[in-house]
Protein backbone atom coordinates (compact mmCIF):
# COMPACT_ATOMS: atom_id res chain seq x y z
CA UNK A 1 0.00 0.00 0.00
CA UNK A 2 1.45 3.44 -0.82
CA UNK A 3 1.70 5.64 1.80
CA UNK A 4 -0.80 8.45 2.65
CA UNK A 5 -0.05 11.99 3.65
CA UNK A 6 -1.26 11.39 7.19
CA UNK A 7 0.91 8.25 7.55
CA UNK A 8 4.13 10.52 6.53
CA UNK A 9 2.75 13.67 8.45
CA UNK A 10 2.50 10.97 12.07
CA UNK A 11 5.61 9.72 11.55
CA UNK A 12 7.18 12.90 10.90
CA UNK A 13 5.37 14.31 14.48
CA UNK A 14 7.38 12.62 16.68
CA UNK A 15 10.39 14.72 15.77
CA UNK A 16 11.75 17.20 17.80
CA UNK A 17 10.13 20.03 14.96
CA UNK A 18 6.90 21.72 14.22
CA UNK A 19 5.44 19.66 11.27
CA UNK A 20 3.34 22.06 8.53
CA UNK A 21 1.64 21.05 5.19
CA UNK A 22 2.74 23.01 2.99
CA UNK A 23 4.59 26.30 3.63
CA UNK A 24 3.00 27.63 6.52
CA UNK A 25 1.10 31.36 6.67
CA UNK A 26 2.93 32.06 9.37
CA UNK A 27 6.45 32.46 10.74
CA UNK A 28 6.99 28.87 12.20
CA UNK A 29 10.53 29.16 13.88
CA UNK A 30 13.32 26.20 13.33
CA UNK A 31 13.50 23.29 13.26
CA UNK A 32 10.79 23.09 11.03
CA UNK A 33 9.32 20.69 8.19
CA UNK A 34 6.87 21.99 5.79
CA UNK A 35 5.31 18.63 3.65
CA UNK A 36 4.12 19.45 0.09
CA UNK A 37 2.63 16.71 -2.11
CA UNK A 38 3.82 16.47 -5.35
CA UNK A 39 2.74 13.37 -6.89
CA UNK A 40 -0.03 10.69 -5.73
CA UNK A 41 -1.12 8.94 -8.99
CA UNK A 42 -1.89 5.51 -10.33
CA UNK A 43 0.47 4.28 -13.84
CA UNK A 44 -0.94 2.48 -16.51
CA UNK A 45 1.15 -0.60 -15.11
CA UNK A 46 -1.39 -0.35 -12.05
CA UNK A 47 1.46 0.41 -10.54
CA UNK A 48 0.65 4.00 -7.93
CA UNK A 49 3.19 6.61 -7.67
CA UNK A 50 4.47 8.72 -4.85
CA UNK A 51 6.43 11.81 -4.50
CA UNK A 52 6.91 14.44 -1.50
CA UNK A 53 8.78 17.40 -0.93
CA UNK A 54 10.18 18.44 2.48
CA UNK A 55 11.51 21.21 3.17
CA UNK A 56 13.57 21.15 6.27
CA UNK A 57 14.49 25.01 8.21
CA UNK A 58 17.47 24.99 10.91
CA UNK A 59 19.94 27.66 12.80
CA UNK A 60 22.88 25.80 11.22
CA UNK A 61 23.83 23.94 8.56
CA UNK A 62 24.70 20.78 11.04
CA UNK A 63 21.98 20.81 12.55
CA UNK A 64 19.66 20.64 8.88
CA UNK A 65 21.95 17.68 8.16
CA UNK A 66 21.10 16.06 11.82
CA UNK A 67 17.39 16.60 11.02
CA UNK A 68 17.26 15.18 7.41
CA UNK A 69 18.96 12.10 9.07
CA UNK A 70 16.45 11.63 11.39
CA UNK A 71 13.77 12.37 8.84
CA UNK A 72 15.17 9.21 6.79
CA UNK A 73 14.78 7.02 9.75
CA UNK A 74 11.37 8.15 10.42
CA UNK A 75 9.48 7.21 6.99
CA UNK A 76 11.75 4.57 6.17
CA UNK A 77 9.27 1.99 7.08
CA UNK A 78 6.58 3.76 4.71
CA UNK A 79 8.46 2.67 1.50
CA UNK A 80 9.75 6.12 0.89
CA UNK A 81 13.21 6.29 -1.09
CA UNK A 82 15.06 9.39 -0.99
CA UNK A 83 16.02 11.06 -4.64
CA UNK A 84 17.07 14.95 -3.92
CA UNK A 85 18.81 16.82 -1.74
CA UNK A 86 19.55 20.20 -1.97
CA UNK A 87 21.16 22.50 0.56
CA UNK A 88 20.27 26.29 0.06
CA UNK A 89 19.22 29.43 2.94
CA UNK A 90 16.09 31.95 3.37
CA UNK A 91 17.05 35.51 2.20
CA UNK A 92 17.28 38.42 4.94
CA UNK A 93 16.88 35.63 7.73
CA UNK A 94 19.81 33.43 9.44
CA UNK A 95 17.74 30.12 8.97
CA UNK A 96 19.54 26.86 6.82
CA UNK A 97 16.95 25.18 4.48
CA UNK A 98 17.53 21.77 2.88
CA UNK A 99 15.08 20.43 0.35
CA UNK A 100 14.46 16.71 0.17
CA UNK A 101 12.64 14.43 -2.17
CA UNK A 102 11.63 11.29 -1.49
CA UNK A 103 9.64 9.07 -4.21
CA UNK A 104 7.68 5.71 -3.46
CA UNK A 105 6.05 3.14 -6.46
CA UNK A 106 3.98 0.38 -5.14
CA UNK A 107 0.83 -1.61 -6.28
CA UNK A 108 -2.24 -0.09 -6.63
CA UNK A 109 -5.93 -0.54 -5.25
CA UNK A 110 -6.48 -2.70 -8.17
CA UNK A 111 -2.89 -4.29 -9.10
CA UNK A 112 -2.53 -6.17 -5.66
CA UNK A 113 0.50 -8.67 -6.49
CA UNK A 114 -0.07 -12.37 -7.03
CA UNK A 115 2.24 -14.56 -5.02
CA UNK A 116 4.02 -17.03 -7.93
CA UNK A 117 7.49 -19.07 -7.62
CA UNK A 118 10.09 -18.21 -9.97
CA UNK A 119 12.87 -20.89 -11.10
CA UNK A 120 16.40 -19.47 -11.48
CA UNK A 121 19.10 -21.98 -11.73
CA UNK A 122 16.92 -24.82 -10.21
CA UNK A 123 16.35 -22.38 -7.04
CA UNK A 124 13.18 -21.77 -6.41
CA UNK A 125 12.70 -17.97 -5.64
CA UNK A 126 9.42 -15.80 -4.00
CA UNK A 127 8.19 -13.54 -7.21
CA UNK A 128 5.13 -11.37 -6.93
CA UNK A 129 3.77 -11.05 -10.24
CA UNK A 130 2.69 -7.53 -11.26
CA UNK A 131 1.78 -7.63 -14.95
CA UNK A 132 1.08 -10.89 -16.95
CA UNK A 133 -0.39 -10.38 -21.34
CA UNK A 134 -0.54 -12.68 -23.64
CA UNK A 135 -1.53 -12.30 -27.55
CA UNK A 136 -3.74 -14.52 -29.15
CA UNK A 137 -3.97 -13.83 -33.18
CA UNK A 138 -7.50 -13.86 -34.77
CA UNK A 139 -7.26 -15.43 -39.01
CA UNK A 140 -10.29 -14.83 -41.46
CA UNK A 141 -11.83 -17.23 -42.81
CA UNK A 142 -14.48 -15.27 -44.19
CA UNK A 143 -14.76 -16.86 -47.83
CA UNK A 144 -16.17 -14.48 -50.96
CA UNK A 145 -19.82 -15.67 -50.02
CA UNK A 146 -20.46 -15.09 -46.77
CA UNK A 147 -22.45 -12.10 -45.74
CA UNK A 148 -20.14 -11.33 -42.40
CA UNK A 149 -17.02 -11.84 -41.35
CA UNK A 150 -15.83 -15.06 -40.01
CA UNK A 151 -12.68 -15.16 -37.58
CA UNK A 152 -11.16 -17.95 -35.45
CA UNK A 153 -8.68 -17.27 -32.78
CA UNK A 154 -5.08 -18.79 -33.22
CA UNK A 155 -2.44 -20.06 -30.81
CA UNK A 156 -0.78 -17.58 -27.88
CA UNK A 157 1.63 -15.70 -29.28
CA UNK A 158 4.90 -14.91 -27.21
CA UNK A 159 3.55 -12.87 -23.43
CA UNK A 160 5.42 -11.28 -21.48
CA UNK A 161 5.25 -10.69 -17.91
CA UNK A 162 6.55 -8.72 -15.01
CA UNK A 163 7.53 -9.14 -11.56
CA UNK A 164 9.21 -8.38 -8.23
CA UNK A 165 11.79 -10.51 -6.31
CA UNK A 166 13.61 -9.62 -2.98
CA UNK A 167 17.52 -8.40 -3.71
CA UNK A 168 18.84 -11.81 -2.19
CA UNK A 169 17.49 -12.95 -5.84
CA UNK A 170 19.91 -10.53 -7.71
CA UNK A 171 22.82 -12.97 -8.19
CA UNK A 172 20.83 -16.04 -9.29
CA UNK A 173 18.97 -13.68 -11.83
CA UNK A 174 22.32 -12.17 -13.29
CA UNK A 175 23.72 -14.94 -13.51
CA UNK A 176 20.25 -16.35 -15.55
CA UNK A 177 20.36 -13.15 -17.49
CA UNK A 178 24.03 -13.15 -18.52
CA UNK A 179 23.87 -16.53 -19.57
CA UNK A 180 20.66 -16.58 -21.47
CA UNK A 181 19.48 -19.48 -19.40
CA UNK A 182 15.57 -19.64 -19.38
CA UNK A 183 13.31 -19.31 -16.29
CA UNK A 184 10.67 -20.91 -14.67
CA UNK A 185 7.42 -18.74 -13.94
CA UNK A 186 4.80 -20.99 -12.65
CA UNK A 187 4.92 -23.65 -15.10
CA UNK A 188 6.02 -21.38 -17.64
CA UNK A 189 8.94 -21.26 -19.63
CA UNK A 190 10.20 -18.20 -19.61
CA UNK A 191 13.55 -15.41 -20.54
CA UNK A 192 14.61 -12.60 -18.87
CA UNK A 193 14.70 -9.40 -21.33
CA UNK A 194 15.53 -7.06 -18.39
CA UNK A 195 16.85 -6.44 -14.98
CA UNK A 196 16.52 -3.68 -12.82
CA UNK A 197 16.74 -2.45 -9.37
CA UNK A 198 13.73 -0.28 -7.89
CA UNK A 199 13.22 0.93 -4.22
CA UNK A 200 15.68 -1.96 -3.18
CA UNK A 201 13.52 -4.64 -5.12
CA UNK A 202 14.38 -6.64 -8.10
CA UNK A 203 12.16 -5.75 -11.06
CA UNK A 204 12.33 -8.34 -13.89
CA UNK A 205 10.52 -8.61 -17.05
CA UNK A 206 10.18 -11.86 -18.70
CA UNK A 207 8.93 -13.06 -22.15
CA UNK A 208 8.00 -16.87 -23.32
CA UNK A 209 10.36 -18.70 -24.57
CA UNK A 210 8.32 -19.93 -27.27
Amino acid sequence: MSPSMRDLYTALSALPCAVTRGWPQALVPPPAIAITQLDDSLREDGLRRTQVELTLRAATPEAADALAGQVDQAIGPLGLRRSLCRDGAEKDRDTFVKTLRYDSLMPGPQAVPQEYTLTLGGQPHAARLLHRQRQRPLADMTTLGDAVHHLRAGAPLRGTAKVLLNAASLTAAQVAFAAGQPVTLGDDPMLIHTLTIKNSQLELELADTQ
